[in-house]
């Protein structure tokens, strides 16, 4: 072996991180910045967009001799061809199940869940770069959900930089992402101008975990005052549930909804129910949520990569009391 065993047992680590954040449709779970970055791409008539890393994570467990990992990612990619497989004996050993339906890093901050009609990913992880959130969004208890193969509930990325300074810290924004947003409030605050563009001082205590029960518990006291979300993921359903005791200012649910969906909506007492409808798929998707009011429809936030913005929609609610159920149903 030319480098030491750590070094490639922590190749093994990554490419195992990869997978478990790859969507059934091949897109990983987009969190935080995507500046296009992937590993190189030498196989370029397959996977072109910056969502899909398969080429990665199938080339590495081709490299270390990993043939049940191997045999799992679904990929067109040949690339693995040209690195060809490590030279020496070689024995690494993780607790990786590929079987699994959940995937939990905790010190990342990020919770994944999936079952037979649905995938599910919630994000409530500390800023990076010690705490100076270079590439980090306040995203603290957003989530994508993609049900029956399609993307329905997606992350927005941040396909603007240094070119679009406004744009930029728009994506960046608890309003950008699906979470509760508080008026004129910030998660972490960002400095206003070029310096502060690559900086979220961490201020929000994030945390999150998986309970006896499987509910993903998250929580962080960015607005002053502790909001809490509990996510439960059934085969046909998923219920989400938002505590946040704030008496005066404005709270703000916002579900930022993938590309092409029809959408319509209708309110019932203290409740609004959404239809969702993808073309890809025959199945109508409803969402319900108690306890809300001025229901609207607004632009999204989506970008599939560097200075490339996508067209999406946003559906947005305002919380009438510290509690709300949101029941998604397919």
């Amino acid at each position: 072996l030319l480098l030491p065993e750590d070094f490639y047992l922590k190749l093994l680590k990554m490419s195992h991180f990869t997978y478990s954040l790859t969507k059934p449709n091949g897109n990983i779970f987009q969190f935080g910045d995507n500046d296009s970055g992937r590993a190189h791409v030498l196989d370029p008539i397959n996977e072109n967009s910056p969502l899909k890393h398969s080429h990665f994570i199938k080339s590495v467990a081709f490299f270390l001799n990993q043939k049940k990992f191997f045999n799992k990612i679904n990929s067109n990619s040949k690339e693995y061809l040209f690195y060809g497989e490590i030279n020496g004996k070689i024995n690494l050993k993780t607790d990786f199940d590929f079987n699994s339906n959940n995937f939990f890093f905790q010190e990342s901050g990020v919770a994944i869940q999936k079952n037979i009609n649905s995938w599910l990913g919630v994000i409530c992880m500390p800023n990076g770069k010690n705490g100076n959130g270079g590439h980090n969004h306040n995203d603290k208890l957003s989530f994508e959900l993609n049900i029956f193969g399609q993307d329905f509930i997606v992350d927005g990325g941040c396909p603007y930089y240094t070119n679009f300074p406004v744009l930029r810290n728009s994506f960046r924004s608890t309003h950008a992402h699906s979470t509760v947003a508080v008026e004129g409030i910030e998660q972490d605050k960002w400095v206003d101008g070029p310096s502060g563009l690559f900086k979220l001082i961490e201020r929000c205590n994030p945390k999150i975990e998986i309970d006896k029960n499987n509910t993903i518990i998250g929580s962080h006291s960015g607005y002053g005052s502790i909001h809490t979300r509990k996510f439960n993921l059934y085969e046909n359903k998923l219920i989400i549930e938002d505590f946040l005791d704030l008496k005066d200012e404005k709270k703000i649910i916002n579900f930022n909804l993938a590309e092409n969906l029809s959408i319509d909506y209708f309110i019932k007492d203290s409740n609004v129910i959404f239809e969702l409808k993808s073309p890809e798929i025959d199945n109508l998707i409803e969402v319900e949520v108690t306890n809300v009011t001025n229901p609207i429809l607004k632009k999204g936030f989506l970008g599939e990569g560097y200075n490339n913005p996508k067209e999406n929609l946003m559906i947005s609610f305002e919380m009438s009391g510290g509690y709300s159920k949101s029941t998604f149903s397919w």
